[in-house]
């Protein structure tokens, strides 16, 4: 009888360990399940190698609101805007920008797009920890190197637009335009790519609210400061 009773005893011990053990796995399971689980309310906009940019699938407007950028395990969220067209999802590229023997992340966003002009903002990251790496201020970099003069004589307006290194000149007929501004003025549209590690900013410059006359093309180094500017008249 004692026997009996002891191997009940065990049977029961037995029963009751393995019930729990496949508790716990089962809420590890569902931990685990979790974690690997994909935020059901972002939308992946663009992937370059193991670099993704995310936005939130619920948006009121043509624009997301607020962005997530993963770099391998690491992930960061930052208060920027990109149009939801398609089209013009965010550009990534990676490389060694600063020559540094890092690698960067650059990422070009389309804040507003037109005809023919498509209003962007560029952003430079550290693909280590997503830390951002400032960039000279092109229109800044634009006003320190960069005079311009619209000249009126009668009915006709000579433009003229000019650096160290270069100058365009466009004549119109002073009927082209209901309204003439002082001076060439740049900073409706800031244009940006990246290739062969190079960055470059295209800024037209206005010399009425419809017409560009010249393009401002500028050049970024390794220190992320403008290089050069050159000049490219707009036909």
């Amino acid at each position: 009888m004692l026997i009996q009773y002891l191997n009940k005893c065990i049977l029961f011990m037995l029963i009751a360990f393995t019930l729990s053990a496949c508790g716990h796995a089962s809420e590890n399971a569902a931990g685990d399940n979790a974690a690997s689980a994909p935020d059901e309310g972002l939308i992946h906009l663009v992937k370059a190698n193991d670099v993704i940019i995310s936005a939130s699938k619920h948006t009121d407007s043509d624009v997301f609101r607020g962005l997530t950028v993963q770099a391998g395990q690491v992930s960061k969220y930052f208060d920027w805007t990109n149009v939801t067209n398609k089209t013009y999802y965010p550009a990534v590229h990676i490389a060694d920008i600063n020559r540094d023997e890092q690698h960067e992340i650059i990422i070009i966003l389309t804040t507003s797009y037109g005809t023919g002009m498509n209003e962007q903002e560029i952003h430079v990251l550290s693909k280590e920890d997503l830390s951002e790496l400032s960039l000279e201020d092109p229109l800044q970099a634009i006003k320190d190197q960069v005079t311009s003069a619209i000249q009126h004589e009668q009915n006709q307006v000579r433009v003229s637009v000019t650096t160290d290194t270069d100058q365009v000149e466009q004549n119109y007929l002073e009927s082209d335009a209901v309204l003439w501004n002082e001076e060439v003025s740049f900073g409706s549209f800031i244009g940006y790519s990246a290739a062969d590690g190079v960055i470059t900013a295209t800024v037209p410059g206005s010399v009425s609210p419809a017409a560009f006359a010249v393009n401002a093309i500028l050049e970024y180094g390794s220190d992320l400061r403008v290089r050069s500017i050159s000049l490219e008249p707009i036909e």
